[in-house]
């Protein structure tokens, strides 16, 4: 049964599978697989650093990342940002969220974004972002079978392919990931 966990070194293995595929496909290139085979250390101190909202680089804010395993095997992550920069308005959103290639098409990024749905709403954020590529039919069909509501409204220049959609978790609502 796949569950979330926070990012640790017992998941070494796979995510450095997850990450070679995802570097196939120009995601994730700030970190180096050869380098993180060797220490995969700085990776987890990053992501707690993140967390605490720690020596941020400009424009980014606290964020808490899970990844969902199930036994050793890493199969994706879900990340949560609050509050958002200008710049996070346009791209990234609160909620974001990945499936490792080779574990798409299993209904995990429903569940990812779900997750993610709930952390925001125990985190008090009501109306969370999530963005994605307008060319990404899967995310975008995903997003919107949970209730995300498109605004062109956040359409701009700087990334003119990325889609916003809002999600209103008031109090009483529940969150679809099926």
């Amino acid at each position: 049964m796949p569950q979330l966990v926070f990012p640790s070194a017992l998941y070494k293995k796979s995510y450095l599978e997850a990450l070679k595929d995802f570097h196939l496909e120009g995601r994730n290139l700030e970190w180096s697989v050869e380098l993180l085979s060797n220490d995969f250390s700085p990776l987890l101190t990053r992501f707690r650093q993140d967390a605490l909202g720690l020596d941020l680089a400009p424009d980014h804010v606290p964020q808490i990342r899970f990844w969902l395993v199930e036994e050793d095997e890493y199969l994706g992550r879900v990340s949560l940002r609050s509050p958002l920069t200008r710049l996070q308005r346009l791209r990234g959103g609160n909620i974001g969220y990945e499936v490792a290639p080779q574990h798409r098409r299993r209904g995990f990024g429903h569940l990812l974004l779900g997750e993610g749905l709930k952390l925001a709403l125990e985190s008090r954020i009501r109306r969370p972002l999530v963005t994605c590529d307008k060319n990404n039919l899967v995310s975008r069909h995903i997003i919107e079978k949970a209730g995300g509501e498109f605004d062109a409204s956040l359409a701009n220049t700087q990334f003119p392919t990325e889609r916003h959609y809002w999600f209103d978790l008031g109090e009483s609502k529940s969150i679809n990931h099926d």
